[in-house]
């Protein structure tokens, strides 16, 4: 999460992440859900969820569109 991180703080916990800058907050939290089963092949699911605090509308999908850059299927 490094280059997505420049200028913000961080503080992770067992189920979530807290990213801080100035009076911003970003709470990404996860959950494991149940494998998605296709014939033989089973794939692992994770639930997550973005919270913003303090964020304008252009602020939270600019962020969220560098964010699924770091995270997009295959990466990050």
């Amino acid at each position: 999460m490094q280059p997505l991180l420049d200028g913000w703080t961080a503080d992770r916990f067992s189920d979530r992440w807290v990213l801080r800058r100035s009076e911003q907050c970003v709470v990404i939290s996860c959950k494991v859900l149940s494998p998605r089963r296709i014939g033989w092949l089973e794939l692992q699911q994770t639930a997550i969820e973005i919270i913003f605090e303090a964020f304008s509308k252009e602020e939270e999908a600019l962020f969220l569109q560098r964010f699924w850059r770091y995270f997009q299927r295959g990466g990050g």
